[in-house]
């Protein structure tokens, strides 16, 4: 238990440890474990005996207890887990259970008295001093409707959501619905309400799936009855209880000061990012840079602002904020003419289809100023798009016969594609080094590049050949592109792109040599996040091994 509270601080860094922890401090109560056994307490055996003798009623009605003896529920697969001075017991012999009903809701006078009435969702408060429902005398009267005294301890039988299962303390007399049991303990000042409380929210997944955690099926009280209870002295009781609240009030703090921290590394990283897209040249973009680098530790090893890094990254490559200008580079414009040249070539050579007419580019188009030497154009102006076609079942194998048949993303892989089709009636053909692009289904804009030859391609796929530029910068356009081309997509059934959203699609052209320039300094940035992510995952499983080193060590 040392060893846990050492490292609670570390334990609740990660999102959803904070409820492990409480569940694990749970067990530990219920199991002995967490605090330290005194000699000088009554063992809870003679405790046992003591309320037997003061409950003789209870105790005396054979049938009923020779029943729950021979059908007891119990959560524990080994019953020696507890220490010599804990005894196991079944609810049926040391509670009360009670239940409710509603009044009838068409007799206006049975409601809106000064009775408070619970329904299964006021559980949801841990402690109850008040809740919405109110009742009358008359209401009480005329149904089933039971007064509960202060220190029950209320369980759902039912609800939505997490409700069924959940249980509460009740500190004010009320009355409630048939959906709530009420644990009422024989003698409180022996067996704790707050105990009995402390070990339903230690089993409330063991609760719940007794009658089936997603059938949703109802609890009842013979249910209830029959749950086995470790029972420890009433000191050990009271000493337990105060440690789980301090233990949980720790958890809770940490938990929240570390929300806090995080949701301030967001937000630094965002405005970091945000500035960063915001500069206006070169000297400021460095600046910012800069700022980023020196606070790139602290900010920067969270999965989330490591995303949003790489995004922007992509953003300032095509915005030409990503390195500096060479203004003796040839300019964009005089490789566009080349471009242009080549493909007429390769037009009039029959190697290439010619395309319809690319609409001209208008002011209100371009979304960002380019530096000098770039220049925007259309994409269909620099690539050969290749439209991919279906193949029926029959002109495919899963035999490596012919050549590959890929039909989308799901064939991609993360770094090749994998090859499970193969077939002798290609209608397409992609060849080594196209980037294929997903253009049909929900992964619109998925990306990979070729490194195959003669790969025939289906229709949900198309392959884009790039003309005289670096084939790695233009991937990366269209990597940093992705939620653009998702929201293009249109259609029910298969949404998708056409080929005129790739061949219109707005491109900034930098030099030759600036895009080879960019490349090397985008991937630089992109292997430097890749080890971050690596960092957070291996500290992400450093902390998931202790939590798995504590639950095991815990159950043993």
């Amino acid at each position: 238990m040392h060893f846990l509270e050492e490292h609670f601080e570390l334990l609740t860094r990660e999102n959803g440890n904070a409820a492990l922890l409480k569940e694990l401090i749970l067990q530990l109560a219920v199991q002995g474990k967490l605090v330290e056994q005194d000699t000088k307490d009554e063992p809870a055996d003679k405790l046992l005996q003591r309320i037997k003798n003061d409950n003789v009623d209870l105790i005396n009605k054979k049938k009923r207890i020779n029943f729950l003896r021979k059908n007891l529920i119990s959560f524990y697969d080994n019953r020696e887990i507890i220490p010599k001075s804990w005894s196991w017991v079944s609810f049926g012999d040391i509670i009360h259970l009670k239940t409710g009903a509603t009044p009838s809701t068409n007799v206006p006078i049975y409601w809106g008295g000064k009775i408070k009435w619970l329904k299964s969702g006021d559980v949801s408060q841990g402690i109850i001093y008040d809740c919405e429902g109110r009742i009358t005398e008359k209401g009480m009267q005329n149904s089933n409707c039971k007064l509960l005294p202060v220190d029950s301890v209320l369980i759902a039988l039912n609800g939505q959501g997490k409700t069924r299962g959940t249980s509460a303390l009740l500190k004010v007399e009320a009355a409630c619905n048939q959906s709530l049991v009420a644990l009422i303990s024989v003698d409180k000042n022996l067996i704790l309400p707050e105990y009995i409380q402390t070990f339903l929210k230690a089993n409330y997944m063991n609760i719940r799936n007794i009658t089936g955690h997603e059938k949703r099926r109802g609890l009842n009280m013979n249910l209830i009855s029959r749950f086995v209870l470790p029972l420890p002295p009433t000191n050990e009781q009271m000493r337990i209880i105060a440690r789980v609240e301090s233990l949980l009030a720790k958890v809770d703090e940490l938990d929240k000061a570390n929300q806090k921290a995080r949701q301030q590394k967001k937000e630094l990283g965002k405005s970091l990012l945000y500035y960063l897209m915001q500069a206006e040249n070169h000297r400021e973009t460095q600046h910012f840079w800069h700022l980023i680098e020196n606070n790139f530790v602290n900010v920067f090893n969270d999965i989330d602002n490591i995303k949003e890094l790489r995004k922007t990254c992509l953003q300032l490559a095509v915005q030409g904020k990503l390195v500096k200008q060479n203004l003796e580079d040839e300019p964009a414009s005089k490789l566009l003419e080349k471009i242009k040249a080549a493909k007429e070539r390769l037009i009039k050579e029959g190697k290439i289809k010619k395309e319809k007419p690319l609409p001209a580019i208008t002011e209100n188009e371009v979304p960002f100023a380019l530096p000098e030497g770039w220049v925007w154009c259309r994409l269909g102006e620099i690539i050969e798009l290749v439209s991919g076609q279906h193949i029926t079942t029959d002109q495919y194998s899963d035999k490596p016969i012919g050549d590959p048949y890929l039909t989308g993303p799901s064939d991609f892989g993360k770094l090749h594609p994998v090859f499970s089709k193969w077939t002798k009636h290609p209608k397409v053909l992609a060849i080594k080094d196209d980037i294929l692009i997903t253009v049909k289904g929900s992964g619109v804009g998925k990306l990979n590049i070729l490194h195959e030859n003669n790969v025939a391609i289906g229709r949900q796929l198309m392959a884009i050949r790039s003309l005289l530029i670096e084939r790695s910068y233009l991937f990366k356009f269209l990597e940093g592109d992705y939620e653009s081309l998702q929201n293009q997509k249109i259609g029910m059934a298969i949404p998708g792109i056409s080929r005129e959203d790739i061949l219109e699609k707005l491109f900034p052209l930098p030099p030759l040599k600036e895009q080879k320039r960019i490349v090397e300094k985008v991937d630089r940035l992109m292997a430097l996040c890749d080890r971050m992510e690596e960092k957070v995952a291996r500290s992400e499983e450093l902390v998931e091994g202790m939590m798995e080193s504590l639950t095991n060590h815990q159950n043993k």
